[in-house]
């Protein structure tokens, strides 16, 4: 079947550069690509590409649960927030500002 397909520039000179490199068609590529997509989206939880989570920060500080980090997100915000309705005094890098 033919299809008219938008493709970003870049990605499309990158492809038609592995197409040429494995001695493929473009087509052939794209048709790789979708199945590859669309087999890993059925499979089992199990057998799917683990999901990679950017950790910002010391991999190895303290460890906290979400439940405390949401906690501790919460007590700073409060702090925030009595701040600026003056019923707390302000921090010094507030007043170095």
């Amino acid at each position: 079947m033919r299809t008219t397909l938008d493709l970003n520039d870049a990605l499309l000179v990158r492809a038609k550069a592995e197409a040429a490199r494995k001695q493929t068609t473009l087509t052939r590529l794209i048709e790789e690509g979708l199945k590859l997509r669309l087999e890993q989206d059925e499979a089992p939880p199990e057998q799917r590409e683990p999901y990679r989570v950017r950790v910002f920060g010391d991999p190895n500080g303290p460890k906290i649960s979400h439940e405390e980090f949401m906690a501790r997100v919460a007590a700073i915000e409060e702090e925030d927030d009595r701040r600026q309705l003056g019923l707390l005094a302000p921090r010094d890098e507030d007043q170095a500002a």
